[in-house]
């Protein structure tokens, strides 16, 4: 990638190109391209905008394990787009995505600047990226939320203690992880 080659976009820099409509920011981020991300956001270009599909450019840097990315666009403005599918958590938030990833930099850095994010019912995209962790045996991960959470939800509870059940895990594990949580104030 070079400068030259996006300074025809000075003019619309949220042009996007034909069939998915992403823009030289979703492939900056995609690509890794911190460089080319600092020119786009500098030129005005929209953080959040979004893909026929959807995506943003931050899911993409995250998706593609670019933290460098992920954090010019964080620091740009791009929306702190952690959600928590409490029924069936079939969509991912962005921490949970980088913990399935094993990418436990782009982890904190999402941890830092998005501490809490709003949920449904008791279960925030912190406690969904430990129950993720636990799934997938990331053990560096749910280290560091244990670490940094004072106040874990239930469900993390729930899937340790089940796992415990099948062996998957350490009672001890299980026991750290409660001692954490909102039931272990009780």
């Amino acid at each position: 990638y070079e400068y030259r080659r996006f300074s025809h976009l000075t003019e619309d820099v949220n042009a996007t190109d034909g069939k998915a409509k992403a823009t030289p920011l979703h492939d900056s981020a995609a690509k890794g391209c911190p460089d080319i991300a600092a020119f786009l956001l500098k030129e005005g270009i929209n953080p959040d905008i979004k893909t026929n599909s959807g995506d943003t450019p931050l899911q993409q840097a995250v998706i593609t394990k670019h933290t460098g990315v992920a954090k010019l666009l964080i620091d740009a403005g791009a929306k702190k787009e952690l959600q928590c599918a409490v029924e069936s958590f079939d969509k991912p938030s962005l921490i949970a995505t980088a913990v399935d990833l094993d990418d436990l930099s782009t982890v904190q850095l999402l941890d830092e600047h998005y501490h809490r994010a709003i949920g449904m019912g008791s279960c925030d995209a912190r406690d969904q990226a430990l129950a993720y962790a636990l799934l997938g045996k990331k053990m560096n991960a749910v280290r560091y939320f244990i670490d940094h959470d004072n106040e874990l939800g239930v469900v993390p509870v729930a899937v340790a203690e089940r796992m415990a059940r099948t062996g998957a895990i350490e009672t001890s594990l299980v026991l750290e992880i409660r001692g954490k949580s909102v039931l272990g104030r009780h």
